[in-house]
């Protein structure tokens, strides 16, 4: 597993707050939860221009640049109702457990708080090409001071988790 040097990102402060600007790359989960994380903490960050991140990005390996554009954020009723026939399909045991592992899903309302379908506009970014695990996050959070994650164990399994 690659193993990112914190010591790439520099720590400005700011009157408004603590904020990074990326020197070499950032590392995520690639997936939906991995581009949620970017989206959050490179809302903080002092933007660089495309190519200088580009060349940051590219010297460091095990990172992959990715270019600032548009995307589909959020989903419709026939994206949601199709996440939860797919994630019941996932979870039950049998064929025959669908229909009741779908109704448990549909009435914890796990997608009904998925915003509506929009077009997002999303600045460059390095991305790790491993995974992010929680001791690397940790690290990250020591090393930089930045927040972690305010979810109580209470919450965290009343989402279902």
């Amino acid at each position: 597993m690659t193993r990112v040097n914190w010591r790439n990102y520099l720590v400005n402060w700011r009157p408004t707050g603590l904020r990074f600007k990326l020197l070499g790359a950032f590392p995520a989960w690639i997936s939906l939860t991995g581009l949620f994380w970017v989206g959050a903490l490179l809302s903080c960050a002092a933007p660089l221009a495309d190519e200088t991140l580009r060349d940051r990005c590219e010297a460091q390996p095990g990172f992959a640049f990715v270019a600032a554009g548009s995307f589909i954020s959020g989903s419709d009723e026939a994206e949601r109702s199709y996440g939860y026939e797919i994630s019941a399909a996932a979870i039950a045991s049998a064929p025959a457990d669908r229909p009741a592992a779908e109704q448990g899903l549909r009435q914890r309302g796990w997608f009904d708080s998925e915003p509506e379908r929009q077009t997002t506009e999303q600045a460059a970014f390095c991305m790790s090409q491993q995974l992010t695990t929680n001791a690397d996050y940790q690290a990250f959070v020591k090393a930089t001071g930045h927040r972690a994650p305010g979810i109580s164990a209470d919450d965290y399994q009343t989402q279902g988790f």
